[in-house]
């Protein structure tokens, strides 16, 4: 009986347009682990938690991030309908985990070369929380108001264009000119 209430409930959100509940609580679960990785990359340049001890913490949040992954990707196999492409869920998830990848390759390139000066990354990684927070509430919002979402996307691709040239390839300590 309970299962079969389960259904008629996801039905129900479909119908009005709300993604279902199983796949909004992994994708924010994946968030969480992103904006806990990003907060422990913050508390890193900070001072606040040696390399080390951020190095250790991050293998953990970064597990955290793919097992709400690999739920979500469960969800999907199981989901009669979804209110956005599937296959758009699944990138959203996707681009969620390469920006926590590249949480735990900052915090570990950090660890393994001893990056002086450190503080200088914290308008980049405010602006990374900001956007996160602006895709957690983008995803509460596909659940409870769809209306609101493109809001929401907008803040949250402002956070990266606020941080303009955070981006860069060159490697820690190197040069621009190199």
């Amino acid at each position: 009986m309970r299962g079969f209430l389960r259904r008629m409930s996801r039905i129900r959100d479909l119908l009005a347009g709300r993604m279902d509940g199983a796949l909004t609580e992994a994708l924010v679960g994946q968030l969480k682990a992103t904006k806990e990785g990003a907060w422990l990359a913050m508390a890193m340049i900070g001072g606040e938690v040696g390399r080390t001890g951020a190095h250790e913490q991050m293998r953990s949040i970064e597990h955290l991030g793919d097992t709400e992954r690999a739920r979500l990707v469960e969800e999907l196999k199981g989901a009669l309908v979804t209110p956005i492409d599937r296959e758009d869920l699944f990138r959203l998830s996707r681009s969620i985990d390469d920006v926590l990848d590249s949480l735990r390759d900052f915090v570990r390139e950090s660890h393994l070369y001893r990056v002086p000066e450190q503080i200088r990354f914290a308008p980049l990684l405010d602006q990374v929380i900001v956007g996160i927070e602006a895709l957690e509430r983008a995803v509460r919002d596909l659940a409870s108001r769809p209306s609101g979402v493109v809001q929401d996307a907008l803040e949250a691709k402002k956070a990266g264009v606020r941080c303009g040239g955070c981006t860069s390839t060159r490697s820690p300590g190197s040069s621009p000119e190199s």
